[in-house]
């Protein structure tokens, strides 16, 4: 597709005052120089919660968004979730079902906004603010926000699933009879949630799940639950394929040839490649911004600031967390949005802080989850099930249940599992930062237990009466 866009472009070198069609007519193009008030690279979630944003502060101001992706924002969660479930003719519109409606996929869409699509940046020169496209034009704006997202491996035989245009792409196999099997190479949420869905699609697709972790999404649930969601999987009918890597891979006329590290070698009529995605820092890199180089991503302040009328929000960032007092990056959709929001309120004047708890949700073979805050299995965690006390034990059910994640004995992450109407909950346990380092030892699983109880709540019982009983750390102390 980026083909097409080049042989476009070649006329917009002509040194003329004509408005290059690519923009609103009453945005100021010369001799391939724009300004804009308002500037956003990327386009994804982020960058819609920073155009609701300006739009609710600045309606009437030009905004330019310049993203690779070939579509405005749209929902990425539903790519590998709700959309797969859909009637046939919600998919084929891109809808979803929620809160008794249906709506698109696409996010709001909001006049004296231009899209530059299939477009990257390459250069920031924050001393002048200006961009440089690839295409070489150069846009000068008031405030801009970096919103580039994630990147995956340049894979040029398996596909890749990161956006709207790989979905209609793995779309259009699944809808193919003559498709029997499909290799998903990647051990990430993402991977695990496209299996999921596939395996409910077609359920007649042998399906391989590829990883080198020693359980499915092992990067985030301990591992007894990491070993479960595994043999969830199994039992689904997938053929998974745990600890090994893909080594290599070869496209014949119909088939794909993948070796694995552990010798086998698997023939299949499609193979998706969803390895882990690194924040993509490329421009700011270029740029001579500050990046991470422990959790990755760009270097932001509270309010998400960059530079001098430069933010960066979504996947991107490496930012400043209140509760842990350090910096951390999260690949949440939520979070991407919530500060996106923020980002584009500052870039209108606002001063906020991002304070957000960010939280997440999925569905892996009948199981249902949530997460809230920080849900990393490098974390020390505590999990309270409802219907056995030794998670460790061969006959343990984990059917429903909370895994606690602790940092320091603080309580930084939640995750309810198959456990609804307790997200609020959660976030307000997190927001009290709870350590459990002064409770008594031996009282410190029961204390636990009546954080979130199995038992329904009462409506008095749901404001911060019940927390208000345990010790807690306020904000700002040690």
């Amino acid at each position: 597709d980026d083909d097409d866009d080049d042989d476009d472009d070649d006329d917009d070198d002509d040194d003329d005052d004509e408005a290059d069609p690519f923009f609103n007519e009453d945005v100021s193009v010369k001799q391939g120089a724009v300004f804009t008030k308002y500037l956003i690279i990327g386009g994804g979630t982020a960058a819609a919660g920073a155009l609701i944003s300006i739009h609710q502060e600045d309606p009437d101001a030009q905004v330019i968004v310049v993203s690779e992706d070939i579509d405005p924002p749209y929902e990425r969660a539903a790519l590998s979730k709700d959309l797969w479930h859909e009637s046939p003719s919600n998919q084929e519109q891109l809808r979803v079902h929620f809160k008794d409606q249906d709506r698109s996929i696409f996010f709001p869409q909001f006049p004296n906004v231009t899209y530059i699509l299939g477009r990257t940046a390459e250069i920031i020169d924050v001393n002048l603010n200006k961009v440089l496209l690839d295409n070489g034009t150069s846009i000068g704006y008031g405030k801009c926000l970096i919103a580039t997202g994630l990147s995956g491996p340049d894979e040029q035989i398996a596909s890749p699933f990161q956006s709207l245009k790989d979905y209609k792409k793995l779309k259009e196999k699944i809808s193919d009879p003559n498709v029997k099997s499909i290799a998903i190479v990647g051990g990430s949420s993402l991977s695990s949630e496209l299996v999921h869905s596939l395996n409910k699609v077609r359920s007649d697709l042998h399906l391989y799940h590829i990883y080198s972790e020693g359980g499915s999404m092992e990067k985030m649930f301990p591992p007894y639950l990491s070993k479960y969601v595994t043999e969830l999987s199994r039992k689904a009918g997938v053929d998974v394929k745990s600890s090994t890597s893909l080594k290599s891979i070869e496209q014949t006329s119909d088939k794909y040839i993948l070796t694995l590290s552990n010798g086998e070698i698997l023939e299949v009529d499609h193979a998706v490649l969803c390895t882990r995605l690194l924040p993509n820092t490329e421009l700011a890199e270029l740029s001579d911004l500050v990046v991470d180089n422990y959790n990755g991503g760009i270097v932001v302040n509270q309010e998400l600031l960059v530079r001098t009328d430069l933010y960066a929000a979504g996947d991107v960032v490496s930012y400043y967390d209140y509760m842990t007092r350090r910096h951390h990056r999260l690949s949440y959709q939520e979070h991407a949005f919530e500060t996106g929001k923020i980002a584009g309120l500052n870039m209108t004047g606002k001063r906020l802080a991002y304070i957000n708890v960010p939280s997440f949700w999925g569905e892996v073979h009948g199981a249902k989850f949530k997460g809230v805050g920080f849900v990393d299995s490098n974390l020390d965690t505590i999990g309270i099930w409802k219907e056995n006390e030794d998670e460790n034990s061969d006959n343990a059910n984990f059917e429903q249940g909370v895994v606690y994640y602790f940092d320091d004995q603080t309580i930084v992450g939640i995750l309810l599992w198959n456990f609804p109407g307790r997200l609020d909950r959660a976030k307000r346990i997190l927001e009290k930062e709870i350590s459990i380092d002064e409770w008594p030892e031996e009282d410190r699983i029961n204390r636990i237990k009546r954080l979130i109880s199995f038992i329904a709540l009462e409506e008095k019982d749901t404001d911060m009466e019940i927390l208000n009983r345990f010790p807690i750390h306020e904000q700002g102390t040690a």
